[in-house]
């Protein structure tokens, strides 16, 4: 749900600060997540 809530917050935002602070999240949390979680579906296949 976090990740929806950043895009919601940069998707019309200007601000270099909002921008900033949501990047880092993306760089933090959510890509290693997505790392993580295409790294289990490979268990999968």
């Amino acid at each position: 749900m976090d990740m929806i809530e950043s895009r919601n917050r940069t998707v019309h935002t200007y601000e270099a600060r909002v921008l900033e602070e949501e990047f880092t999240k993306v760089q933090q949390l959510y890509a290693p997540a997505f790392t993580a979680f295409a790294v289990k579906m490979q268990e999968y296949l």
